[in-house]
């Protein structure tokens, strides 16, 4: 009995000893949709708009055109930015299979037998301020 307490209280302040200030992969994001939650990534501006690359996966940042390229904390190797917004998704990507012998639609082209619904889906940070966090990785 003593061994077991003493086991789960280990595992208890191992957990607690974790210093990650936010959500580092998108594996959980499914079961967190609608909810406001912390996310921490390497920020990158791309023409859709902003996204936090994390571990595994990405969010893209609504609430901003771009992450600021003038402020003095911003950017540069080793940079990551915890953000906490509401988390929602969306199938708004706009991706295409393209056809030999027809013309490049502008899109993200993908290989023929994708799923389009799914290859056009993205999980959307939706800000509750227009600030975040920088810290060195």
């Amino acid at each position: 009995m003593k061994r077991a307490l003493i086991g789960a209280l280990t595992l208890f302040v191992m957990g607690c000893g974790d210093t990650t200030p936010g959500y580092t992969n998108a594996d959980e994001f499914p079961r967190l949709l609608g909810q406001e939650i912390t996310v921490t990534g390497r920020p990158e501006n791309r023409k859709v708009g902003p996204v936090l690359v994390m571990k595994r996966g990405e969010v893209w940042v609504l609430g901003l055109d771009r992450w600021p390229d003038d402020s003095d904390a911003f950017g540069g190797d080793g940079k990551v930015i915890t953000a906490t917004g509401r988390l929602t998704e969306a199938h708004d990507l706009p991706v295409f299979i393209p056809k030999e012998g027809e013309p490049i639609i502008s899109g993200i082209p993908v290989p023929e037998g994708t799923d389009l619904k799914q290859a056009s889906h993205r999980y959307l940070l939706l800000l509750r301020t227009r600030r975040w966090t920088v810290t060195d990785e």
